[in-house]
């Protein structure tokens, strides 16, 4: 996965409304402006800039009372974290220096005091993943290795933040990937699933995503065969599985998803997504099927071109998902059964907070605004106006 490496030059011009998709909560956005980082919560008269200098990536705590975020020239060597009220500094991790082309990945908090992260290394320009796993404590500092590099891999929490899912990708042609899960009360790890490894006609690793069950019971993943790029969902199936915690594994249905479509059950197990060829590969034209999660009851719900309809994600609560149809920064948003709604504007990089309230940058160009907005209402709400071609920001809504 690319960084998505933001320096945004920030013209404190704010507006606030008050957040209507929950009482008793206030939503809090970060964001980092030429290296420096700022953060502003609705009540705020005006953002404050916490962090000067080197900031690549800002990471919420459930709270907000903390910011991690990693630090670097180029690439992300440190990570560290720095307290809201007070703006006091720690590092917690630094890679190190015989190490030059080691950077960190994949970063979560867990709770309010703990962080795990992954890590990994550029060879030539590509960036590999190592497949670790380390866990770092913001109340006493201690980072600690977890899973060895090769032992760990892409991770995803459960809904309860009990478990914690591991995929490793493989190596095309060689090496079998790996679904596993691990019991973070105590360490325990139970394999899940092995496939083989996906090509992508490049450099790349392909990690199948895994999409957590709202219970935590279980989870489910999409897994194409691993020549599917050559053959794109013509003839050869992907095959979607449920994963329980308990070692059970079953596949649901297969589909003819294109590479490019990811399949996806919702978090309640009803609903699959995924996008497929429409007609002769040659003339580019895909469709959006929403159909219920054994691929029985399908319905057409967009259609478009590869590169103009994107895969669809599921919001938070899993009953609705966003995708981009059309021109570049238009976005939706599909509820199974009921027409798309479109969300308030062109823009970049919509981030859901819950099933209501999201964050966005304007789209088509610098100055950008970055606002918020809610579903069902096309009124949007001015958070900073900033110059910068490529916005990064964490948001949450927070007690």
């Amino acid at each position: 996965m690319p960084y998505r490496i933001l320096w945004i030059f920030v013209t404190l011009s704010l507006f606030m409304s008050p957040i209507a998709a929950q009482s008793g909560v206030r939503l809090a956005v970060t964001w980092v402006e030429m290296g420096n980082l700022w953060i502003w919560q609705e009540g705020d008269s005006s953002p404050t800039r916490l962090v000067q200098d080197g900031v690549i990536q800002p990471y919420l705590s459930p709270d907000g009372q903390h910011i991690a975020f990693t630090r670097g020239d180029v690439a992300a060597r440190s990570l560290w974290v720095v307290k809201r009220n007070t703006g006091e500094l720690a590092n917690l991790y630094s890679a190190s220096a015989d190490e030059p082309s080691v950077a960190l990945d994949q970063l979560q908090w867990l709770n309010n005091d703990t962080i795990y992260f992954n890590t990994n290394k550029f060879v030539g320009p590509f960036g590999q993943r190592q497949d670790d796993l380390w866990r770092a404590a913001i109340s006493t500092g201690i980072v600690e290795l977890q899973l060895a590099a090769g032992q760990g891999g892409f991770f995803s929490f459960s809904p309860d933040r009990r478990y914690i899912a591991l995929v490793r990708a493989g190596v095309y042609g060689e090496k079998l990937g790996n679904i596993s899960v691990m019991n973070l009360d105590d360490n325990s790890r139970r394999s899940l699933l092995e496939f083989p490894a996906i090509s992508t006609g490049s450099e790349y690793a392909l990690y199948p995503p895994v999409q957590w069950n709202s219970d935590s019971n279980g989870l489910t993943v999409a897994i194409p065969p691993e020549n599917a790029i050559y053959d794109d969902g013509t003839s050869l199936p992907t095959a979607i599985w449920y994963l329980a915690i308990d070692g059970k594994s079953t596949q649901l249905t297969s589909v003819l998803s294109s590479f490019f479509g990811v399949p996806s059950i919702s978090p309640n197990r009803m609903f699959l997504t995924y996008v497929r060829r429409k007609g002769a590969v040659t003339n580019n034209q895909v469709e959006l099927v929403v159909a219920a999660s054994d691929n029985s009851q399908q319905t057409v719900y967009a259609a478009g071109n590869i590169g103009t309809l994107s895969t669809p994600t599921w919001l938070p609560e899993g009953n609705q998902f966003f995708f981009i149809n059309g021109d570049i920064g238009n976005y939706w948003v599909g509820t199974p059964n009921q027409m798309p709604e479109r969300l308030a504007e062109p823009m970049y990089y919509p981030h859901f907070v819950d099933n209501h309230t999201y964050i966005y940058a304007t789209y088509p160009g610098s100055p950008y605004e970055l606002r918020y907005a809610h579903l069902g209402d096309q009124d949007s709400y001015l958070i900073a106006t900033f110059n910068n071609p490529t916005p990064v920001i964490d948001a949450l809504l927070i007690p």
